[in-house]
């Protein structure tokens, strides 16, 4: 049960989960607050960016209840995207509130709610709840303050994509501006690209066209005659002359910077390696030896006192003189377990399926986050959830379930999984937690990722 998450008005939204109806949420309208005409128009013709939704007239109110479906909430959806991914997710956030006028509703009545936004996978879009009612369902800092909580969970690998965002968000801009930003962003990038693909064409087509001139010139050089070469260059410089051989003019140009390339005269003479041979060590096998220092022989250890010398790095012993008795009582269990912070505590699912999978999955979570599993994706080539199986295990999706932790315990919930997620052999519905406790058996799939959660 939530309460007052849309800020002005006082509605609830209840979460109503099982396994035979699986993830539904309901929340009851009064008949004077209905917003008849986005309501008709809702369920006439239900745009793509709303929890499909049904309602019923119950003494005086309008009682309404949204299927969740195959959809995840978004808050599940942690991760790093790609910039066009990224790109479209804060768009489809962004452009219902500017044209939701379209279908007759009001801006001010979507629920801006991580708790209440989710993700359409297929899509790859986000979906809102919308409550019909006449009055503002929201206040107007609450837009700002869903973008914040969503920028923490979702980031994107273009990280000037992502400081921009960020300070859009800080600076309290409108939705509009800030769809104006990430489209002119999206203009630049798409610009920028063709542009270096034109410039390299380009760069491509002018060294093709240098190389064929400067073949072109060699090929010509080398059919002249040399004596007509010798000629020319004993015109220039009359000293010049006796220095020129009748050889190809490519193969003297070549002669002429490849010089060093040549070996020298007359090599450098090596130092005299007795004189650079260095002084060996002696070693000993057991170490070398270490400097005593002189004790006096006028002061002598007295009895019952230790050297500082020889007692570091040993504890003194232990006597009967030393040891103080101490007064006995009975310590229990009960004590002992109470006494352990829940911090201490390891929760965590040990495999009991195959041997060559991970035997155990530690869950470590505060209350509050959640701990997702899924399975490697080698195509992306990074991490999607907190714990991913090998990229071979077929049946466990990509992301495929996430644990919750709130002040009541545990709860596994399945993220919409190919292969689903299944409670002691019963497969669970997606979007409906469950409550964990010690010895429930979990399978991720149905290859044998079988595991039992744990609290030790």
């Amino acid at each position: 049960m939530s309460e007052n998450v849309m800020g002005k008005m006082d509605y609830k939204i209840e979460d109503r989960n099982d396994f035979a109806s699986g993830a539904y949420l309901a929340t009851t309208i009064s008949q004077n607050n209905v917003d008849k005409n986005a309501l008709y128009t809702i369920t006439a013709d239900l745009p793509k960016f709303m929890l499909p939704l049904t309602y019923t007239n119950i003494d005086g109110e309008v009682e309404i209840v949204y299927e969740v479906g195959n959809l995840i909430k978004l808050s599940y959806f942690k991760g790093e995207l790609s910039k066009e991914e990224y790109l479209g997710l804060w768009t489809s956030l962004l452009e219902p509130l500017l044209e939701c006028g379209d279908w007759f509703l009001n801006s001010s009545s979507f629920v801006l709610s991580m708790d209440y936004l989710y993700y359409d996978k297929k899509e790859k879009t986000a979906v809102y709840v919308y409550l019909p009612t006449i009055k503002a369902a929201v206040s107007k800092n609450t837009w700002g303050e869903m973008a914040k909580s969503l920028s923490k969970i979702i980031t994107v690998s273009d990280k000037e994509l992502e400081n921009r965002v960020l300070r859009y968000i800080l600076d309290s801009s409108t939705p509009r501006e800030f769809l104006e930003m990430l489209s002119d962003y999206a203009h630049q990038s798409t610009h920028s690209i063709t542009g270096l693909q034109a410039q390299s064409q380009t760069q491509y087509q002018e060294q093709t066209q240098f190389q064929a001139q400067h073949q072109t010139s060699m090929q010509s050089q080398t059919q002249a005659p040399t004596q007509t070469r010798a000629f020319a260059l004993s015109q220039e410089s009359p000293h010049a002359s006796s220095h020129i051989s009748m050889q190809n003019p490519a193969q003297q140009l070549f002669a002429e910077n490849t010089d060093f390339l040549q070996a020298p005269s007359k090599l450098p003479e090596e130092p005299d390696a007795k004189k650079q041979k260095p002084k060996q060590k002696k070693f000993r096998m057991f170490g070398t030896k270490s400097k005593k220092k002189n004790r006096s022989k006028d002061s002598p250890v007295q009895a019952g006192q230790y050297d500082d010398e020889l007692r570091q790095g040993y504890d003194v012993p232990i006597t009967a003189e030393n040891i103080t008795p101490q007064p006995q009582s009975q310590i229990t269990i009960i004590d002992i377990t109470e006494s352990i912070p829940l911090m201490l505590q390891k929760t965590r699912f040990k495999c009991v399926g195959k041997s060559e999978l991970p035997q155990l999955i530690d869950v470590e979570i505060g209350e509050g986050d959640i701990f997702s599993i899924g399975r490697y994706d080698a195509a992306l080539g990074k991490s999607q959830s907190t714990f991913e199986f090998d990229k071979k295990t077929k049946a466990v999706s990509r992301r495929h379930a996430v644990v919750e932790r709130d002040n009541e315990g545990y709860k596994l919930i399945d993220l919409c999984s190919r292969a689903g997620t299944f409670i002691d052999g019963q497969k669970l519905p997606p979007n409906t937690p469950y409550q964990l406790a010690i010895g429930t058996r979990v399978s991720f799939g149905n290859f044998g990722a079988d595991y039992v959660w744990d609290v030790s």
